[in-house]
């Protein structure tokens, strides 16, 4: 108890030093959030553009390929498909 008394003493003996360092302190917690936000906004977007333009949400594969993947395992390029 006397601690806590001490603390708020201390907390209005020096006003503008307490409000100095409660602005500050809030001060970082927005400029952290708003970086947060703008890391996890890059990340999805990074994220859908990659699904989008690169490997889509869905994949083929042919058989056997998800046991034991290799770059050799891959569908046949028959002569009709290269035009």
């Amino acid at each position: 108890m006397l601690t806590l008394r001490l603390a708020f003493r201390n907390l209005l003996r020096h006003k503008s030093r307490s409000l100095l360092c409660g602005l500050s302190m809030m001060g970082a917690y927005v400029l952290f959030s708003i970086s947060l936000g703008f890391s996890d906004g890059s990340y999805g977007s990074l994220i859908r553009m990659l699904t989008d333009t690169h490997s889509g949400h869905v994949q083929i594969h042919s058989q056997g390929y998800l046991e034991r993947p290799s770059l050799f395992r891959n569908f046949i390029l028959y002569p009709a498909l290269k035009n």
